[in-house]
């Protein structure tokens, strides 16, 4: 173990994070008899547990007690705690409804959409290929719409949620981990009204078939939630971010293989033409990035001595 460079354990985390990130659906599913408002109430709130048992252990416990004490960090960090929410929620209808390939159409048009926010909210120069990759992306939304006789809300949804929130998150004064412990802190009294007001619906899962399965599978989406966050903070250290932008595709990729493969979703022709334009814009948005960073492939495998 001694002998595996920083640069491969930097992939390493990158594919841990990004792996578990796509392979997620599978573990969402397995709760699909309960209501995804409920989900998302236990997600928040076993994250926070989580999270105060890794601060715990860590020897950082005070130092949460802080942050939550200061009503700057608090008010700050509001915006953030929202947005994840609603990322997570939508995400967990779309997976438990049969819009599995829709939820991934989503991350694959966030990394173009952050480039187009760039441009119309920071009035950054943006080279005259992105803006090609972008018409791209636009006329797969519209192809999506106009096959399925609706607007694909869903992944517009998530990959503009989950672009703000990357937004904000660039100007937070604490560490990503602290951020999200806190946002999870700021979503519990949410998670704990519709976990225990009479006036949510839901499912009591302890009385169902399987209650004791399930009760021990939905506590374990706090550490699922958690421990890809670290894996990706743990990979920034180690790799450059240019580099670690591209594993990013490889969550939407196994999120759309597993909704054709395992969950069966249908995908017509319309479909499958709509994803093949933003793929197109995906691509150009990739090429574009290796020219203008002067990325090679020995250096994006790490393979700087050409051996």
């Amino acid at each position: 173990m001694r002998n595996i460079s920083t640069r491969t354990w930097g992939f390493i985390y990158a594919t841990a994070a990004f792996g578990v990130w796509g392979l997620v659906p599978l573990f969402w599913i397995l709760l699909k008899s309960i209501p995804p408002l409920q989900i998302l109430a236990h997600r928040i709130l076993w994250s926070f547990v989580f999270f105060l048992v890794l601060f715990w252990v860590r020897g950082q416990g005070r130092q949460l007690a802080l942050l939550f004490s200061s009503k700057r960090t608090l008010l700050s960090n509001l915006p953030n705690a929202w947005l994840i929410g609603s990322n997570w929620g939508i995400y967990i209808y779309a997976v438990n409804s049969g819009h599995a390939v829709e939820s991934s159409l989503g991350y694959f048009i966030n990394p173009i959409l952050n480039v187009m926010v760039g441009a119309f909210v920071f009035k950054e120069k943006i080279p005259r290929n992105l803006w090609v990759a972008f018409g791209f992306v636009v006329l797969g939304l519209f192809l999506m719409s106009a096959g399925q006789n609706r607007f694909p809300w869903i992944a517009v949804l998530l990959a503009s949620t989950f672009c703000i929130y990357g937004i904000l998150k660039k100007k937070s004064q604490i560490t990503s981990l602290e951020s999200i412990a806190v946002e999870c802190g700021l979503l519990l009294p949410f998670a704990l009204f519709v976990l225990f007001s009479s006036g949510v619906s839901r499912v009591d899962i302890w009385g169902m078939a399987d209650g004791p399965f399930l009760s021990a599978l939905i506590s374990v989406g706090g550490a699922l939630t958690a421990l890809p966050l670290i894996w990706f903070t743990e990979a920034a250290k180690r790799i450059p971010f240019s580099t670690l932008g591209f594993f990013q595709y490889l969550s939407p990729m196994l999120q759309l293989a597993i909704a054709v493969f395992v969950f069966k979703e249908s995908i017509n022709s319309g479909k499958i033409l709509a994803l093949s334009f933003v793929w197109m814009g995906l691509l150009i948005y990739i090429f574009d990035s290796i020219h203008r960073s002067g990325i090679n492939l020995k250096k994006l495998l790490g393979r700087e001595d050409g051996a």
